[in-house]
């Protein structure tokens, strides 16, 4: 897996992670990029996609965001619909 300076293919390629490497995933963009760290470096981009979860194993960490207790693993969008929202750390 390439790991690039940003979220694109035109970036460039920092790192080639082998089969088998393990990293931590900081945030997910809007269009699938992965911000990862790893052993090597402090942070960089990657794109797997991730067909019928063949390519990737996604490990949320006990302190991962989630919605009723489900993993927040995409990025998407909530149109709220009250009158008025609180919105909490």
């Amino acid at each position: 897996m390439n790991v690039r300076t940003g979220a694109g293919a035109a970036y460039k390629v920092i790192d080639n992670l082998p089969k088998n490497s393990r990293v931590e995933v900081l945030s997910i963009t809007t269009t699938g990029w992965l911000k990862i760290i790893w052993p090597k470096s402090t942070s960089g981009y990657a794109y797997v996609s991730n067909s019928g979860g063949k390519y990737f194993v996604y490990t949320p960490k006990a302190e991962a965001p989630t919605i009723m207790g489900t993993p927040v693993l995409e990025m998407f969008n909530i149109k709220v619909e009250a009158d008025a929202l609180n919105v909490r750390k």
